[in-house]
């Protein structure tokens, strides 16, 4: 294995990423997707190598992965989305149903899926957690170099 530094990873080539990303909860998942577009510009990627998928919600962002990863034109996923609690029990149900098929896609699939969904108590949670869209730009290039080593 190579030795590049983990902390400020760089991209080893030019990878094809998908991100899908849902809607709901606009203010919070359009502002994580910003970040996360950012991270990984930062780390190496350009615009031209980044496809944008929207759906609803979080729900549907292991459908849309599984076609996008299905395609065969991505080194990589990364799923976004914001699920806050509500008074119901929908949240869990979101929650762990997105988590559960995003990890399938992940263990079964032929490339990283990142899981970048935020699930908070409340919005001043979600608005704290939008920087970790940059974890999610980094650990998707972390991925991408380790899976073209291995």
């Amino acid at each position: 294995m190579s030795n590049w530094n983990a902390d400020q990873p760089k991209a080893k080539k030019e990878f094809r990423v998908g991100i899908v990303a849902a809607q709901f909860n606009n203010t919070y998942a359009d502002a994580l997707l910003g970040r996360t577009l950012e991270g990984l510009i930062e780390y190496g990627l350009t615009e031209e190598t980044i496809d944008v998928i929207r759906v609803p919600g979080s729900f549907e962002l292991p459908f849309v992965a599984k076609k996008l990863m299905d395609s065969k034109s991505y080194d990589g996923i990364i799923c976004l989305g914001v699920i806050i609690r509500g008074d119901t029990l929908h949240f869990n149900l979101v929650a762990d149903n997105t988590a559960r098929g995003l990890t399938m896609l992940n263990t079964k699939g032929k490339i990283p899926v990142i899981f970048g969904v935020l699930a908070c108590e409340n919005k001043d949670q979600a608005q704290a957690r939008i920087e970790l869209g940059l974890e999610h730009a980094k650990t998707m290039v972390e991925m991408m170099n380790l899976q073209d080593e291995i």
